[in-house]
């Protein structure tokens, strides 16, 4: 039985693929954070990830959108950002502080989702409750 066909286990895989293209672009951006000139970045929502995926493709929502080069292509796109240092930089370290303990959250929960399912299914086809 392919595990991916089913609803449940391909949402939420395909939002643990997500979030951590998510962390890595968090990661690139704390790591620039020094860098004169640096954008801060981060991906598209996930629900147009998801909603692109169904068309076979990326929903192109804006022309700056770059390809991560990654399985799924999660589009990377330039962000507004609290604020902007006087050398250019626009990271802000709390602001990515913020964002890569939210998206740990969402892993952690997307992940219990995907093994909860799973849990649930062996019980199923075991017979055991």
């Amino acid at each position: 039985m392919d595990l991916s066909s089913m609803s449940v286990f391909q949402t939420a895989s395909q939002r643990m693929h997500h979030l951590s293209v998510r962390q890595e672009v968090i990661s690139e951006n704390i790591a620039n954070s020094d860098t004169p000139g640096y954008e801060a970045r981060d991906v598209q929502s996930f629900s147009d990830y998801v909603s692109g995926a169904r068309t076979h493709g990326l929903a192109a929502t804006n022309p700056r959108h770059i390809s991560s080069g990654r399985a799924g292509d999660v589009a990377v796109e330039e962000v507004n950002s609290w604020g902007t240092s006087p050398n250019g930089n626009s990271v802000i370290l709390e602001e990515e502080t913020i964002k890569s303990a939210d998206t740990a959250d969402n892993y952690m929960l997307a992940s219990m989702i995907y093994s909860k399912a799973n849990s649930m299914l062996r019980s199923a086809i075991s017979g055991r409750g």
